[in-house]
């Protein structure tokens, strides 16, 4: 944000978690001091702040086409926020087409709820086979994450 400003560059968009607002959760630790220091620096700002992106659950592809299964510690009528990144990535670009109308603003993008059932409702009907979501306990899920090359910190941030 400092060499944006240095560079002079007249607005930033600044991407952040819809967490932050959950102090003494991992994310919220991480993303809170950025958007504290984005508000004093004196540059006109807009910060998005974000769920998880819809297509984290694609991480899960091969287990989907091997067992026509995917695994998760939600249960499966768990409604939860989510957003594609093509939607994020619309909103953004409209942001940045405009920046007078969000200047100084902090916009929350949220999708429509959804749970772990509907997506196996989903992927059932585009490959026409029975795909079902089978509810794992957190701990075998954070290991699956961690065997897939995730980072401890990130993984019990996306659980938390």
């Amino acid at each position: 944000i400092k060499a944006a400003k240095d560079a002079g560059v007249q607005h930033v968009v600044v991407l952040s978690v819809c967490s932050v607002v959950k102090p003494g959760t991992i994310f919220a630790d991480q993303f809170l001091p950025i958007e504290e220091y984005t508000k004093s620096c004196g540059l006109p700002y807009t910060i998005v702040r974000l769920p998880m992106f819809m297509e984290n659950v694609l991480g899960q592809m091969q287990s989907i086409a091997t067992t026509q299964q995917f695994f998760s510690p939600l249960d499966s009528n768990l409604e939860q926020n989510c957003a594609s990144v093509g939607d994020i990535g619309e909103a953004v670009a409209k942001i940045m087409a405009q920046p007078e109308r969000f200047t100084n603003k902090v916009l929350s993008l949220t999708g429509t709820p959804v749970n772990e059932g509907q997506f196996a409702e989903a992927f059932s009907a585009v490959l026409e086979t029975p795909v079902s979501h089978v509810p794992v306990p957190y701990a075998t899920s954070k290991q699956s994450m961690m065997d897939m090359g995730m980072p401890e910190w990130q993984v019990d941030g996306v659980i938390e």
